[in-house]
């Protein structure tokens, strides 16, 4: 079964059916720097250059930071998420990387500027022996729309999830999957920062 990236996304990876979250307030609505500044110590905001700022936009709010994700009602995930959000290619990309916090799951977003669409594109791996491509569509207020196709699952072959960053800094990713020509509800996480280290992956059965 697929089971997190943010978007996973993730996650991308996840950040993460469709369904919404609750109405944001006016406050919720400030630009991301603005809620985000509020939320973490200055020591530790991320320092980006300008084109990090103009690609990747509110996504550079996230690095150099930790999250552990609770499952909400309704989602196919019963346990948590831990993900971490760094720099990676030399500052030219984005990486996340996730694990469940039982070890049994995991892996590793790689966002980029896809020069071919000036596009924001990714590529998820994951431990279970499958992965997935996809592109972001960002929004002023830090919100994120993104769709991937997926390879080497059995059932689903492509997942779309929605994030937002919230006021007091937390991140809600929602997801749903095609399974056999329909979508249908996926995970639902609500993330906050923590100082927690991704746990390390158990090895998986097939490679030992």
């Amino acid at each position: 079964m697929y089971r997190t990236s943010l978007i996973s996304l993730a996650a991308l990876a996840c950040l993460a059916g469709c369904s919404s979250w609750s109405t944001l307030n006016q406050d919720e609505m400030l630009p991301p720097e603005a809620r985000f500044q509020a939320t973490k110590p200055a020591a530790r905001a991320a320092k980006a250059t300008k084109w990090q700022k103009e690609t990747f936009g509110p996504l550079v709010e996230f690095i150099g930071h930790t999250y552990r994700g609770e499952p909400l009602e309704g989602s196919s995930e019963a346990v948590a998420d831990i993900q971490t959000w760094n720099w990676a290619i030399g500052g030219a990309g984005v990486s996340i990387q996730h694990a469940l916090e039982d070890r049994s799951y995991g892996g590793e977003t790689l966002i980029y500027h896809d020069a071919a669409t000036d596009a924001l594109s990714y590529v998820y791996v994951t431990n279970a022996g499958f992965r997935t491509e996809g592109t972001f569509e960002l929004a002023d207020d830090g919100s994120w729309v993104a769709e991937e196709a997926v390879t080497g699952h059995p059932t689903i072959t492509k997942v779309r999830s929605t994030g937002s960053p919230r006021s007091d800094g937390s991140l809600m990713s929602v997801s749903e999957y095609l399974q056999e020509g329909e979508w249908t509800p996926g995970n639902q996480f609500l993330y906050r920062e923590v100082f927690d280290a991704v746990p390390e992956l158990d090895v998986p059965t097939s490679a030992k």
